[in-house]
């Protein structure tokens, strides 16, 4: 079967059944293969082995993508053999070992330091604006980055605080709540546009993008700020983080968060390696007898 064929089968089908954010990204990932498939006059699914499976891997790793994101592009090209009944060799290619990575919560110090970052921007640039309501939301409410760019204005409840998110990472409807905290910032961010959704791209009259508006202020905030690998998710695991620290129900934040599993919620709130090292010095029976 002609590749390019197979491809675009696999994505019209996609385009039909699945959320915009999911064809889109296996839109872009089909478009790097292809670029590569293309290079190496790869031109139907028969051409398509082990060994150049293994050139694509060490392809992408040339370019810095690491086994996490790669195990998600080789089980994509799975599924789309697996769509048209294709037996390839490829399928049984296993899975290539992931780093185990935790991501650390912003600490005091790191706090502190976007906050006076978030405050000495120039809100009278709107899209200034548009960025800091973000993060201080994701640090409020605990959201996903996804979930905040989806929401939409006639969603959101400012009487009784809380936004009911159509557009979630597992396709479950939820509620999340905000506190004063953000409260008069979203009034009045959503008063700056008459856009659909709340978090708006005002300088260009868009919804936000995560690839171009949201990639943009992550190196912005980076270079300017003087904090090191700050992303949206670090603010939700901040958020997370200080929750549980603070006696918050799991099961509760379970919700909050829009974990599906448990577990899940009790890896993401791992222990602050810094606080637990304090405490120990602290309060251990003999750290103070030495």
């Amino acid at each position: 079967m002609e590749l390019n064929k197979a491809v675009n089968d696999y994505l019209l089908n996609s385009y039909a059944t699945k959320k915009n954010n999911t064809y889109k990204w296996e839109e872009k990932t089909f478009r790097s293969f292809s670029f590569f498939t293309l290079k190496h006059n790869i031109h139907t699914t028969d051409d398509l082995n082990n060994n150049v499976m293994f050139d694509y891997i060490g392809y992408e790793k040339k370019r810095g993508l690491q086994n996490v994101t790669l195990n998600k592009k080789i089980s994509l090209i799975k599924r789309m053999l697996n769509y048209h009944d294709i037996d390839s060799s490829i399928l049984k290619i296993k899975k290539l070992r992931e780093k185990k990575k935790t991501v650390d919560r912003l600490s005091d110090n790191e706090l502190k330091l976007l906050f006076q970052y978030l405050k000495s921007l120039d809100l009278t640039i709107h899209n200034n604006y548009v960025y800091s309501t973000l993060y201080r939301f994701i640090l409020d409410s605990g959201v996903r980055i996804h979930e905040a760019i989806n929401i939409k204005k006639n969603n959101v409840n400012f009487d009784h605080q809380v936004i009911h998110l159509e557009e979630t990472k597992y396709s479950k409807e939820r509620f999340v709540d905000f506190s004063t905290f953000t409260k008069k910032d979203l009034i009045k961010l959503s008063h700056m546009h008459n856009g659909e959704y709340l978090f708006w791209n005002i300088n260009k009259n868009r919804k936000i993008s995560y690839d171009s508006d949201i990639q943009y202020f992550y190196r912005k905030i980076n270079k300017e700020s003087n904090i090191k690998g700050l992303t949206a998710h670090r603010l939700r695991h901040t958020f997370a983080s200080i929750s549980a620290q603070n006696g918050m129900n799991i099961l509760s934040l379970k919700e909050i968060l829009g974990h599906e599993n448990l577990r899940t919620t009790q890896i993401y709130l791992h222990a602050d390696r810094k606080k637990t090292k304090q405490d120990y010095n602290k309060y251990s029976p003999f750290s103070q007898k030495t």
